[in-house]
């Protein structure tokens, strides 16, 4: 048989996302094949909202995570998003900020969904 291996970054990865989707859950990583034990605790008590801050914490925001969440019909949907800003346009006497991307993180899906906001013509 064929052994399955899986490189360590992506699992430490899996487990920070799933840390991310699952706030009140701690995940505990150790890798004991190396001389030393490497223990990595993901906790992640913010959640989508931590994710959100974590993702953008070198760019300069428009404004603070926005979250919500809601339920119906028994299904629980929570998401968070905010926007950051790409680059300032000197126009005239006018200043266009230009959003870079509006990210919205979610379950089983790609954590992130971008669009670019075109600069307006004067």
């Amino acid at each position: 048989f064929d052994k399955t291996r899986f490189k360590e970054d992506d699992v430490k990865s899996r487990l920070h996302e799933t840390a991310y989707l699952n706030p009140e859950l701690t995940i505990i990583y150790e890798d004991k094949r190396g001389a030393e034990t490497e223990h990595i605790e993901y906790h992640e008590p913010e959640g989508i909202v931590g994710f959100i801050k974590d993702m953008n914490k070198s760019r300069e925001s428009i404004h603070d995570v926005i979250y919500f969440k809601g339920e119906a019909e028994g299904i629980t949907v929570a998401s968070s998003l905010k926007r950051v800003l790409s680059k300032m346009v000197s126009s005239g006497r006018k200043l266009i900020v230009v959003p870079d991307s509006l990210v919205f993180p979610t379950a089983g899906r790609s954590p992130s969904f971008s669009s670019n906001v075109g600069i307006p013509r004067s």
